[in-house]
């Protein structure tokens, strides 16, 4: 019976596109802490946390990337947006007054 079950569950984890060197050794450790000892929880531990390393890789480049990354590039745009704005005031300020310089040089004369 636990033959059937640890086939059952490297059957399920190859369908699910995991390796079959990893689905078998998973599927080999029956569950029982005390059975599969430490080596054997040591080693699903680090299938799990691959596969969630992995899903969560997945989740970032592909779907919907990282939200902190994305917060961030959002206020970095709106911070080049406000100092172009900035600038664009400044210049035009600048542009008026030595305007009204050039305008006074010339009418004086």
């Amino acid at each position: 019976m636990a033959d059937k079950r640890n086939d059952d569950l490297s059957d399920v984890l190859r369908a699910r596109g995991v390796r079959k060197k990893v689905a078998k050794e998973v599927g080999a450790l029956d569950g029982n802490k005390r059975r599969t000892g430490a080596k054997g929880e040591k080693r699903a531990r680090q299938a799990v946390e691959d596969l969630t390393a992995a899903a969560d890789e997945i989740r970032d480049r592909v779907l919907s990337g990282d939200p902190k990354r994305r917060a961030a590039a959002r206020k970095a745009a709106g911070t080049r947006k406000r100092a172009a704005s900035k600038r664009r005031a400044s210049s035009k300020k600048g542009a008026q007054t030595r305007a009204k310089v050039t305008k006074a040089r010339t009418g004086s004369n």
